[in-house]
């Protein structure tokens, strides 16, 4: 525990500086006071703990696309999977504890909900040094009902782990002793700060091997602390516990793949200004393609980048992780000149204690995002926490005598905000977990067997059912005007390396994709099989032209008679040609038809097959390991 927390707190407050209300300097944080914050964020991590344990039954989109679960069971089973633009610190956190719980999914969210507590702690601390402590709780209550906040304390990704870590940083950095010009009234805080550098660099070097672009943090804290100590040695241990942070991550790179760096997140820029955030188009460029882009557009890039930042202030800023369906546009312009006037207050009024490094921090994070990706909420989560604690400090030093009922406002308003955004971030929470994609898949592998291979714009579906293959489809690039032709020319990009022949696009999972699929006119062997809000569902026909005939399709004596035919086709020749049977209580049964030239034939004796309904499925498989397969025939044994 830092030693500002150790001493008691005073019956008196101090007296602010310059003529400030008593209480709003940067006084030493009372070890009682800190407990209590200790407490109340530790109830709060057991509640997104339990919330997540009850409404998160599987992996969905968000941050947790990154399948960072995914890599930490790999590494349980001792296997490190290369990923450029992911790095291991968080996974291998989430396998060592997973060691002892059920999964590493339950694994992650309780590190994601701890991390959630340890934010809501690091916010309290960081407002204790400028308003009483019933402001303190009050306000990180708001900010922490957010459903930006603790929806991100459910999912099993870096985003709240990455802010917690340099919150409490820049916290750690605003609590060591200052050598320059005292404020008055400031009491001295001396002796003790070396731990306390190391726990900066090591909060900062863990952050930056869980999500790289957390590293621009790394030379901001080291100037911070340099400047708010002038001293060099301060620096330097931030240096090495940074350092020392950043070892498991080098260390698992280093022994899997035999070299410490590697980062593709450079591709991000590119992503965004070249191909609007369609991933599945960047992939069909190498690396030299992409740099020669980059090369070429950076100084424009930049510019509109920048440009982004300033709409971003203006419009997303004052929602505080809400998108635009969630947010109440009143409550957004209240709040965005709350804002405003608490970061200038701030910024002027105690610009000597380090106060302005929060706001540095924030908006630096924020430009940073802007320049080189998309401000995605979750991404920007430490410019929210920084930039509302920093407004809700300034309004509280603003005046003695109605500074605290002006922060008070503020923080009266975020909440409202947050509360009257929960329903409909709830719902795309939900949406993102696939349900209805996953019990469409299901219905396809029911009805037509386990042979079937099935894309979908749920990333996850390969956890949840088991078949011939599943394929992710990847979403349209953002900012293009996308028509049918760029649905189908996804869906034929998937097709060109899997034989996939049904395709689940949900609307909250593939929005644009989805919205595509329900009125674009259907090429030569599409079917649509499914058309609602939530779903639909394509199915493309056999390449080869698979038929099957049966007779009789009731079945009482005699010779069961099933009769394959299959045209002329380009597709590669199958080394197994036959038909696979699907029948009551789960039977089923693959039989080889005897070879032929254009029609294969399989004859049943009576007493083969049960009693009931069955499906037969004509199937193919090429010499390429792809499974072909026609419309199913259903037939009755008497």
């Amino acid at each position: 525990m830092p030693e500002d927390f150790d001493a008691e707190e005073t019956a008196a407050a101090p007296a602010g500086p310059e003529g400030l209300p008593p209480g709003s300097g940067t006084a030493p944080v009372g070890l009682r006071v800190a407990l209590l914050a200790g407490v109340s964020s530790a109830l709060a991590a057991l509640v997104v703990f339990g919330l997540s344990l009850g409404w998160h039954p599987r992996l969905g989109t968000g941050g947790e696309s990154d399948n960072y679960v995914g890599i930490a069971e790999d590494l349980l089973r001792g296997h490190v999977p290369y990923d450029a633009f992911h790095p291991y610190t968080f996974p291998l956190l989430v396998a060592a504890v997973a060691v002892v719980l059920p999964s590493a999914f339950v694994a992650g969210k309780l590190v994601s909900a701890l991390a959630f507590g340890a934010l809501v702690f690091a916010i309290q601390m960081l407002l204790r040094r400028y308003v009483p402590a019933w402001l303190a709780f009050t306000a990180a209550l708001a900010i922490a009902v957010g459903p930006g906040m603790w929806l991100e304390g459910m999912r099993v990704a870096t985003d709240m782990f990455g802010a917690a870590l340099v919150v409490g940083a820049y916290g750690l950095v605003l609590g060591l002793p200052s050598s320059g010009r005292r404020v008055p009234g400031e009491p001295v805080v001396s002796g003790g700060s070396g731990w306390r550098l190391v726990a900066i660099g090591i909060c900062v070097g863990l952050a930056t091997t869980s999500r790289f672009n957390l590293g621009m943090h790394v030379p901001l804290l080291l100037l911070a602390t340099f400047v708010h100590t002038r001293r060099l040695g301060a620096a330097l241990r931030v240096a090495l516990g940074c350092g020392l942070a950043m070892v498991p991550h080098l260390a698992v790179r280093f022994a899997a793949f035999g070299k410490l760096f590697g980062n593709d997140n450079w591709k991000n820029v590119v992503l965004k200004y070249e191909f609007d955030r369609d991933m599945a188009a960047l992939r069909q460029h190498d690396d030299e393609e992409l740099v020669a882009m980059m090369r070429e557009g950076w100084p424009e890039w930049v510019v509109q980048g920048l440009g982004d930042f300033g709409g971003w202030l203006l419009e997303s800023l004052p929602r505080l992780q809400l998108d635009k369906e969630s947010a109440s546009t009143p409550l957004v312009g209240v709040v965005l000149g709350l804002l405003i006037a608490g970061v200038l207050v701030l910024t002027l009024r105690r610009w000597r204690d380090g106060s302005p490094w929060l706001l540095i921090a924030g908006l630096g994070q924020a430009a940073f995002v802007n320049v080189m990706f998309y401000p995605e909420p979750r991404i920007l989560l430490v410019t929210t926490v920084l930039v509302a604690t920093v407004a809700i400090a300034g309004l509280a030093v603003l005046s003695s005598r109605f500074g605290h009922w002006l922060a008070l406002g503020l923080v009266a308003v975020i909440g409202v905000q947050h509360l009257v955004g929960i329903p409909a971030s709830w719902r795309r929470f939900e949406l993102g977990h696939g349900d209805e994609e996953v019990a469409a898949a299901r219905k396809i592998l029911a009805e037509h067997g386990p042979l079937q291979q099935i894309a979908c714009t749920y990333p996850f579906l390969e956890r949840e059912v088991e078949c011939a293959g599943t394929s992710i489809i990847m979403s349209l690039g953002m900012g293009q005007e996308n028509r049918a032709a760029d649905l189908w020319r996804r869906l034929d990009l998937v097709r060109e390396k899997r034989p996939v022949s049904w395709f689940v696009l949900g609307s909250g999972t593939g929005y644009e994709l989805h919205r595509l699929a329900r009125s674009a006119e259907l090429p030569p062997g599409w079917t649509r099989e499914r058309s609602d809000e939530e779903i639909v569902v394509l199915h493309r026909a056999s390449e080869r032209g698979l038929a099957l005939a049966v007779e009789p399709t009731s079945w009482a004596e005699g010779e069961l008679v099933l009769r394959l035919t299959m045209p002329a086709t380009t597709a590669a020749d199958p080394v197994w040609v036959g038909v696979e049977l699907r029948g009551p209580g789960g039977a089923n049964h693959r039989l080889q038809t005897p070879a032929a030239t254009d029609a294969w034939e399989l004859r049943l004796q009576r007493g083969a097959l049960a009693p009931g309904r069955w499906l037969a499925i004509p199937t193919t498989l090429a010499s390429d390991r792809k499974i072909d397969q026609g419309a199913p025939v259903e037939f009755v044994v008497e």
